[in-house]
């Protein structure tokens, strides 16, 4: 009887040392009055259960945003996929009704004089810019853009422009819009250093051929 009471004394002054404001003064005088080991007994459950509940919070809490960011990115995901429909069906919309474009894309290349190089330029409307680009891809699929660029580029034009326009030359640079589908065709993040070769290759096999028939 006497170790019960005891037994419960010591938890209730337990209790007190957790709850209380005066922790410090309840936890000195259950050590004074019970001994360390009664002490920790009693305490260290009720603080095991404390830490608990504050880890689980915690974990709830990065649990939370974790979810918070993964829907977000979701949304994003789903937004992008939805623009990317809504131009495929514009696209597939314009094919089924078999509309007129400005220009006959399977025909345009390979672009021969300066004059057809502005029109093309010019007459390019947004909506015609995916059936450019994949034109141009099929052109350019063995191979790549630099060996192919005559099925795009007659070589006088080549001779008359270089990208940047230097040295005498007129710049290529210029036609943003056949600049975009032949970028898009190509899609190396490396497409300005890349179509400057095409002007280079062509000049240097016109001076190859001018050399030959002095020969």
């Amino acid at each position: 009887m006497q170790t019960l009471q005891r037994s419960n004394r010591v938890e209730l002054c337990a209790l007190r040392c957790i709850s209380s404001r005066h922790e410090f003064a309840d936890g000195h005088n259950l050590l004074n009055a019970f001994g360390f080991d009664c002490f920790l007994e009693f305490v260290r459950p009720m603080l095991t259960k404390k830490m608990m509940h504050t880890t689980l919070s915690a974990q709830r809490s990065l649990l939370d945003n974790k979810t918070y960011l993964v829907s977000e990115k979701i949304v994003k995901q789903n937004q992008a996929i939805m623009d990317v429909l809504a131009s495929h069906s514009v696209l597939l919309n314009k094919i089924y009704k078999n509309e007129t474009m400005p220009t006959e894309v399977s025909t345009v290349f390979p672009i021969k004089t300066v004059e057809e190089l502005e029109k093309l330029n010019n007459g390019i409307s947004e909506e015609d810019i995916p059936f450019y680009v994949a034109t141009v891809k099929m052109k350019i699929k063995a191979g790549g853009l630099i060996k192919n660029f005559s099925k795009l580029i007659s070589e006088d034009i080549c001779l008359k422009y270089n990208y940047n326009g230097t040295h005498g030359k007129l710049p290529f640079c210029q036609y943003l819009k056949i600049n975009g589908i032949f970028e898009g065709a190509v899609g190396d993040e490396n497409y300005t250093s890349l179509i400057k070769q095409p002007f280079k290759r062509a000049k240097n096999n016109f001076f190859k051929k001018e050399c030959l028939k002095r020969k």
